[in-house]
């Protein structure tokens, strides 16, 4: 009689054992799928961020291709070179010299200095 209460027993704890297993078990399941549809968005993502990289280097070429690809910006040396502002003192439009640049309602204002008398100077670009 004792046997067959210990097997009993043990029966019992095996039971209760692969019980808490199986829970841990559904849990698992639970995150592994939670975690493959994190991975199904991030392809999902991926392919659509390397589309637009392959559809970026098609309008690049095509641009290319037909001469109307952008150029880069040339240098602000360049470009304050051929800026000239009308000067009160010299009553002319002259080249400008240390120049400030301000953006204020869309348009670009730029403040220097006469390269003739060293007055200060205003212009307002579009």
């Amino acid at each position: 009689m004792e046997t067959m209460a210990e097997m009993t027993g043990i029966m019992n704890e095996t039971r209760e054992l692969l019980k808490h297993i199986v829970r841990q078990m559904e849990g698992y399941t639970q995150r592994i799928e939670e975690l493959m549809r994190e991975i199904t968005r991030i392809k999902d993502g991926q392919n659509d961020i390397i589309a637009g990289l392959a559809l970026y280097e098609r309008v690049r070429r095509l641009k290319e291709s037909l001469g109307t690809e952008e150029r880069p910006a040339e240098t602000d040396e360049n470009t304050w070179d051929s800026i000239q502002a009308y000067c009160r003192n010299c009553t002319r439009m002259v080249p400008i010299i240390e120049p400030r640049a301000s953006f204020s309602d869309e348009h670009t204002v730029v403040e220097a200095r006469c390269r003739n008398c060293g007055t200060m100077v205003v212009r307002t670009l579009l």
